[in-house]
């Protein structure tokens, strides 16, 4: 075959991959265009939303300055009084600055020539910092800082070399001393030549510390005295102005800011936002378009699959199951093998759990003192209706049920002095109420079956007749409704009684479930589990 010429059977998959490459490199190029249309549709907003955000952090900064010189709680006279006590550290530092250059002129005797330039320089180093911090401290709470730190550091130098100064004037003192002049007998006549004393060099060592001392403070004085101006200025400026106010401007700057930096960042996102949505939507559409073009064959085959798998369970075949578990102190006797039969009954509702059909609904309650006036519910599960093909997720469910169950128990209740069977019959009849029509219903009663409350009490005695009480219950509306329920009363031990008296209580409960329209399948001391 020539070089040139198509392979047949490869020309199929040479058409896709053309296709596809083409169709995606299109999609591409369209994406990146649209995307980079949006940006440069958002630049001249986003370069206008930056802009108003930088103003609003001025305005955020000057509003901060004014609320922190703003009198607080609106103490006016608080402010005033700072403002003075600024003005008075200003005006004695300009008078030392004033007194300080009187000093540093005096030796050239200019008489009231000096004392103009000491004015002048006591007045202008303060003003000009003044100045300074106005125009900048301002705009700029860094610059302020930092003339602050400047004035604060030259200031303690200036009293680090005052002190050492000190020091040294202090040593002076001590060593020097006057000159010892030796008489003989009275006579002042000199004794001999006095030795030399060593020349003393205090002078020496100081000046130099003198002069760097005198230069930090007059740095210090200056600065301060422009700083101490600046504030009593800015106090005065602010004496007036409601802090509260401030504040709810503060507020509305801050909510603004949000607004502005929420918009910034969705146009700053759009671009990208797109470009997702974009590839979202075309890979969307291939699957959708692939799955439509393959949906006829795939549902041939799913409907065949179905017909040859066994069918599922069926609305008809869910269950509803109440059980009801006696947590009266009656079913707290002991067997031969130290078990409670409170213990055997938990157990046995283990076992009935762990053999749930799929569909199944669920309830255990608590046959306690007051059954139906205040249920007590232990656990509530629905199993799902898909078993899994090989039975999978029916025994997770069921193992999770049980395990649910079993966690339960450890914390139930169990000594309830009293044991109100009829109370639990009416809230199993009300449970059963909910059931779907069609689901079937069973209802498994562990306990010993001695009801002991005020309206029957079958401890003490069984009735001879069961119609009789039967008939009472009925006019109390003490009967349940239990029309079709399958009811099986399991772990109903005899402890105590007599195979008589065991054998009268299952004939009144027998003509109970009767009357209720129910049918008793099993009524045992054992727990076999029901089909």
């Amino acid at each position: 075959m020539p070089d040139n010429q198509m392979n047949p059977n490869e020309l199929g998959d040479t058409l896709g991959r053309n296709g596809a490459e083409t169709n995606y490199q299109t999609a591409e190029a369209i994406c990146g265009h649209e995307r980079a249309r949006i940006e440069l549709g958002n630049a001249a907003r986003v370069r206008a939303l930056q802009a108003e955000i930088a103003l609003y952090i001025e305005e955020e900064d000057d509003l901060k300055a004014r609320l922190h010189l703003a009198p607080r709680l609106g103490d006016a006279r608080s402010t005033r009084s700072r403002a003075a006590y600024y003005s008075t550290v200003a005006a004695l530092l300009v008078v030392g600055s004033f007194f300080f250059s009187l000093i540093a002129f005096a030796p050239f005797r200019l008489g009231w020539k000096a004392s103009l330039y000491c004015v002048a320089i006591a007045i202008v180093a303060p003003f000009l910092v003044e100045q300074f911090l106005e125009r900048w401290g301002e705009t700029s709470a860094t610059v302020l800082k930092a003339v602050t730190l400047v004035a604060a550091s030259c200031a303690v130098a200036g009293l680090m070399l005052l002190a050492v100064v000190r020091g040294d004037v202090l040593a002076h003192e001590i060593k020097d001393t006057d000159p010892v002049v030796l008489t003989a007998n009275g006579d002042a006549a000199s004794l001999g030549p006095v030795p030399a004393t060593p020349p003393d060099s205090f002078y020496d060592r100081t000046v130099s510390l003198l002069r760097l001392l005198m230069l930090l403070l007059a740095v210090a004085m200056e600065l301060g005295a422009g700083l101490a101006l600046h504030q009593a200025s800015m106090l005065r400026a602010h004496a007036g102005e409601d802090p509260d106010a401030l504040k709810r401007k503060l507020g509305e700057v801050h909510q603004a800011m949000i607004e502005r930096l929420t918009e910034l960042t969705t146009l700053g996102n759009e671009g990208a936002s797109f470009e997702q949505k974009f590839w979202r939507d075309y890979y969307a559409s291939l699957l959708t378009q692939t799955v439509r073009r393959a949906l006829p064959k795939v549902l041939g085959a799913v409907i065949a699959l179905l017909l040859i798998l066994p069918p599922r369970v069926s609305a008809a075949e869910r269950l509803d199951l109440v059980v009801l578990v006696d947590l009266s102190q009656s079913v707290g006797a002991r067997s031969p093998d130290g078990k409670t039969e409170l213990d055997k009954n938990l157990e046995a509702v283990s076992a009935i759990l762990a053999t749930l059909p799929a569909g199944t609904r669920v309830t255990i309650a608590g046959i306690t003192d007051h059954s139906f006036v205040q249920p007590y519910i232990l656990l509530s599960a629905q199993m799902g209706d898909d078993p899994g093909y090989f039975g999978e997720r029916l025994a997770r469910a069921r193992g999770q049920v049980t395990a649910a169950w079993r966690a339960r128990a450890k914390t139930a209740r169990r000594d309830f002095p009293h044991t109100d069977i009829l109370g639990a019959l009416l809230l199993a009849s009300q449970l059963f109420a909910q059931s779907p029509p069609g689901n079937r219903r069973g209802l498994i009663i562990f306990s010993d079956m001695r009801q002991t409350t005020n309206d029957l009490n079958l401890e003490g005695h069984s009735p001879k007749n069961p119609a009789t009480p039967v008939a009472t219950l009925r006019s109390r509306g003490l009967l349940a409704n239990l029309d079709g329920v399958e009811v099986s009363a399991l772990g109903v031990d005899g402890a105590g009684k007599s195979i008589a008296q065991w054998n009268a209580l299952k004939e009144f409960w027998s003509a109970y479930f009767n009357e209720a329209h129910s049918r008793l399948g099993s009524y045992a001391a054992l727990r076999e589990i029901p089909r």
